[in-house]
């Protein structure tokens, strides 16, 4: 019996942007501490929505965000909404496909 992981070692999947090659991990699981804090907001979930619009996060990946501040799911996508809209680095094009079912 192979170990799982020996066929995607072997054969590892590549997605082509532009003029670079760049290997695509099988799923993982994220957690980020703080999800509600100004890194979070600023950086981290605005670089993890571009690398999902641009299709470079793996098929069934997880994100786990947590935070001291008690909130439900739709008042953390709510907050995570107002800090992509703001967010300096988002394009127009992003902003406008910015979706429920995308967070």
């Amino acid at each position: 019996m192979k170990p799982i992981l020996e066929d995607f070692m072997h054969h590892p999947l590549y997605q082509r942007i532009g003029s670079c090659e760049i290997e695509i991990s099988k799923s993982f699981g994220l957690i980020i501490f703080g999800g509600a804090g100004d890194l979070a907001k600023r950086k981290l979930i605005p670089s993890l929505y571009h690398l999902y619009k641009d299709r470079l996060l793996p098929e069934n990946s997880f994100i786990f965000c947590t935070d001291r501040l008690r909130m439900n799911s739709a008042a953390y996508r709510d907050l995570i909404k107002i800090s992509l809209k703001i967010c300096p680095f988002m394009q127009p094009v992003h902003r406008d496909r910015l979706r429920q079912k995308d967070l």
